[in-house]
């Protein structure tokens, strides 16, 4: 008989790493560029201040979760008169659904919560490369395949 099947607990979510770099360019605007775990846990045992580590937890699609997020992401569209998936919408009710901690803190080190209004203050590469990451951690790659 099938056993420990159901996704349902802490036990199942995803942890993600995303090690990054924060500069200024010559306008002093921030800008953030993502490295590669070896590259940024390196930066950051030689003590470089300006990389740092967000660590995130994300929950595994399930059936229901996944047929949700792609009924919530669907739009018209007026010219084939077909319903299509809003790629962009998707990709916020993945964070909306999927995203359920962090370790992002305001400067008085008080925890911020995931919520949409927070996601959609982060900068665009580190939210591009945590949807990547999280789809990446979700597919099943060819070697795992061949098993």
């Amino acid at each position: 008989m099938p056993s420990n099947l159901l996704i349902d607990g802490q036990d199942d979510l995803i942890e993600i790493k995303l090690f990054y770099r924060v500069k200024k360019n010559n306008a002093g605007v921030r800008q953030f560029v993502v490295l590669d775990e070896e590259k940024g846990k390196k930066a950051i045992e030689d003590g470089d201040d300006s990389v740092d580590c967000l660590i995130t937890k994300w929950s595994p699609q399930t059936w229901q979760m996944n047929n949700n997020l792609l009924k919530q992401s669907m739009t018209y569209n007026k010219i084939s008169g077909n319903n299509e998936v809003d790629f962009s919408r998707y990709q916020e009710n993945v964070f909306r659904y999927c995203l359920k901690e962090w370790d992002v803190t305001d400067t008085n080190e008080v925890p911020i919560p995931p919520t949409p209004e927070n996601i959609g203050q982060l900068p665009a590469a580190i939210a591009q490369t945590l949807i990547r990451l999280y789809d990446t951690t979700i597919a099943i790659d060819q070697e795992e395949k061949k098993e």
